[in-house]
């Protein structure tokens, strides 16, 4: 895979022209040319110039390269693979046949990283059992997000090769891995668990990067929506993948924040202390597809984040992403009431704005069915049930001031368990 480099300053016809000759160099080297299609592409720099008109034009169909959706300049990229947006590679395309799929090359999007090895080796103080909790828990949730989301999980983990010989990089954990002996035998251990072990578990296929690309171009005309829900147990242990924490050594994390938590304030310190990614709770759901991507926080009903891929504008230099910085609303919540068609709830939403396609969460439903029968006046609703089997709704509607929202979980289908109130 060739590397390209990052070129802010030149125009499009002078990159593309760079990284052509570069790709021709690396097609001359392999057996079969046409599998020169992926290429490591990092943008250290808050404005896209172009890269994804770029690569679509010299027929790369894989982007590598951008490093994490949890820190700028890549905060806002969705956090599993997508369809690039040829207006920049940190958004989804907004029409269907897009031929270049982008990811970032470390997996971020959940509290249960599979690597890097070294990382785990340091987290876990050199204790096996503790790391194959964590990945193990890092699988369950990726069978989960398949189940919810109807598409396989494509979980790209940062594996740094550390081997006997090879030694490790410098990091915040050298000073645990003293004895590179005992760090081989750890590695060992963890390559033969995924290897071996993890695959007769799970179904689980190890593939190329570009493989993936292939499957999206094939059966989504969009980025597909993907539904994740994730949740720490043991945040001591995983906090060593948070950006507050590696950089700072603050860890922002509790188990819950409060049903009627500001998100103006969250906004305001985004845009100061805290710029970072970092979960404000120890469980957290994540919708994101080709329009959005949305993560809730629990217990707050609102979003936490919201990115608009909607919006595709280039400036002169190039583009920029951001957050979306979502209105105040107070949701009154009614108590559940049991009626003959089933449980009933009424949101009422207290603000002084309107935003078309708004989206409110109820954390821990009272039902354990996998597939609820909901009736509602929202526009959608999409369940998210985390892996200790509790069901949350996530509602769509368009937010006005006052407006109720109604949810029925009906009795109609007897599959459906309702738990006492």
């Amino acid at each position: 895979m060739p590397a390209l480099p990052d070129t802010p300053d030149l125009n499009q016809e002078d990159r593309i022209q760079q990284y052509g000759a570069a790709l021709e160099r690396c097609r001359t080297l392999l057996p079969h040319p046409a599998s020169c299609r992926p290429a490591r592409l990092e943008m250290h720099h808050d404005l896209d110039p172009g890269y994804t008109e770029a690569l679509e034009r010299l027929g790369v169909t894989d982007h590598c390269g951008l490093w994490e959706a949890n820190a700028k300049p890549w905060l806002g990229m969705p956090e599993f693979p997508y369809f690039s947006s040829p207006v920049d590679c940190r958004k989804t395309r907004q029409t269907p046949g897009g031929l270049v799929v982008a990811h970032q090359w470390d997996f971020c999007g959940g509290w249960h990283f599979l690597g890097p090895v070294s990382w785990h080796y340091g987290a876990s103080d050199r204790v096996w059992d503790a790391a194959e909790r964590c990945l193990r828990q890092g699988m369950a949730e990726a069978v989960n997000l398949a189940e919810l989301s109807g598409h396989p999980a494509f979980l790209l983990p940062l594996y740094d090769g550390v081997t006997h010989n090879h030694g490790f990089a410098a990091g915040q954990l050298d000073d645990r891995f003293a004895d590179l002996d005992d760090m081989a035998r750890f590695v060992d251990r963890y390559q033969r668990f995924m290897g071996f072990e993890m695959t007769k578990t799970y179904k689980l296929v190890f593939t190329r990067t570009m493989d993936i690309a292939d499957y999206y171009r094939r059966h989504y005309p969009y980025t597909p929506r993907t539904v994740f829900v994730s949740k720490t147990d043991h945040v001591l242990y995983d906090m060593w993948w948070l950006c507050d924490w590696y950089n700072h050594r603050n860890l922002l994390t509790r188990e819950r924040i409060p049903w009627w938590t500001r998100v103006s304030t969250i906004h305001r310190l985004r845009n100061t202390s805290h710029p970072y990614k970092d979960p404000l709770s120890s469980e957290y759901v994540l919708i994101e597809d080709h329009k959005r991507s949305i993560r809730f926080e629990r217990e707050c009903p609102n979003p936490i984040w919201w990115f608009d891929y909607t919006v595709q504008e280039r400036g002169p230099k190039g583009s920029a992403v951001t957050h979306t910085e979502t209105p105040d609303v107070e949701v009154i919540s009614s108590p559940w009431t049991e009626t003959e068609a089933g449980l009933v709830i009424t949101l009422t939403m207290i603000t002084n704005a309107e935003f078309s396609g708004y989206a409110v969460i109820l954390w821990d439903v009272p039902t354990r069915s996998d597939h609820p029968v909901v009736t509602t006046d929202a526009n959608e609703w999409v369940v998210a049930r985390n892996t200790d089997g509790e069901t949350h709704l996530v509602l769509f509607f368009d937010l006005k001031p006052g407006v109720e929202i109604r949810i029925v979980i009906r009795r109609a289908d007897s599959s459906t368990a309702l738990l006492p109130l």
